[in-house]
C-alpha cells in the first residue's frame, strides 16, 4: 500500500508543479485542470482507487490523444476534428481529476507544446 500512496503523492506533485503555493491552497485553475486546496488533494489521492476498466480506458485515450497529436503537429494530418479531440482529452482530465494515480509524465493533459521538427533546435 505505500508504494501506491507514493505513487499517487508524485502524481500530485505533478499536477500541482506548476502552480504557486497560493494558487494551490486557494484551489484556483492552474494549466488545464482546477487545482483543489493541497490538503484536499491529498485526502482525494488516498482514497482515490481507479477501477480495471477505468485503467484501461485512461490507457487509451493517452495513447489516442498522443497519435492524435503527433498526427497533427508532426505530419499536418490531423485525422478527427478539433471537437472530437476536444471531448477525448476533457475524457482524460475528467478520469485523472478523479483518480490522480492515473496522472502519467506522456499524458497530453500534462504537455504544454512540441517543439516543430521544421524549427532549429
Amino acid at each position: 500500500m505505500g508504494g501506491v500512496l507514493l505513487a499517487e503523492q508524485s502524481a500530485i506533485k505533478m499536477v500541482l508543479s506548476g502552480c504557486s503555493h497560493d494558487q494551490r491552497m486557494a484551489g484556483v485553475l492552474c494549466g488545464s485542470r482546477v487545482v483543489e486546496p493541497a490538503s484536499n488533494v491529498v485526502s482525494m489521492a488516498a482514497s482515490a482507487k481507479p477501477t480495471k476498466s477505468e485503467i484501461a480506458r485512461a490507457a487509451h485515450l493517452r495513447d489516442t490523444l498522443n497519435q492524435h497529436n503527433e498526427r497533427y503537429f508532426t505530419h499536418d494530418s490531423p485525422d478527427v476534428s478539433d471537437a472530437e479531440y476536444d471531448e477525448l482529452k476533457r475524457e482524460l482530465i475528467a478520469l485523472e481529476a478523479k483518480h490522480p494515480s492515473l496522472i502519467t509524465l506522456d499524458s497530453p493533459t500534462a504537455q504544454v507544446g512540441e517543439l516543430s521538427p521544421r524549427l532549429p533546435r
